[in-house]
């Protein structure tokens, strides 16, 4: 049975040092589910920050009688802004906008460097996020790939009827 290529923790620390090196963002991070994100927006987060989310994995035919994994992962540059206008919030939108788009680059640049090789450079969604949770967190949601899906295959060494 294939094992996962790019692990969480591998990803995790990719990210963490990428939070480390951005100027703006300068090692503001957090991983994992909503609970934990929300843990720290309560005490030790300064914005904006970089939260990587857990990532998830689509399972897919591949008509070929094989079933294959692919792993997407996602991360979001937040700005937290209670009590802003609509102008303020447009604002928060381009600079967080801005900020999602370097890292997109820079993840780019370090695939064609070779420096990384987890994240699939050659496609990215981005998506709006507005006053998510109770702080009033304001940014962008950026999806993508995994490299190097895992094939899913049947192994009967898991169970006792093989």
């Amino acid at each position: 049975m294939s094992q996962i290529i790019s692990p969480f923790e591998d990803l995790k620390s990719y990210f963490q040092e990428l939070a480390g090196l951005h100027r703006q963002v300068a090692g503001s991070f957090v991983h994992g589910d909503v609970r934990r994100f929300k843990e720290r927006t309560r005490s030790s987060l300064t914005y904006p920050c970089l939260w990587l989310e857990t990532p998830g994995q689509a399972l897919r035919d591949n008509g070929a009688g094989s079933v294959t994994v692919e792993q997407v992962g996602a991360f979001c540059i937040l700005w937290n802004s209670p009590d802003s206008s609509p102008d303020e919030q447009d604002q928060i939108w381009a600079q967080t906008n801005r900020i999602a788009l370097e890292f997109v680059a820079r993840i780019r640049h370090d695939a064609r460097q070779r420096a990384q090789n987890l994240i699939a450079a050659e496609a990215f969604s981005l998506d709006p996020l507005d006053t998510l949770f109770v702080d009033n967190d304001f940014g962008w949601r950026v999806e993508f790939s995994l490299k190097k899906p895992i094939d899913l295959c049947h192994s009967s060494e898991p169970w006792n009827n093989a």
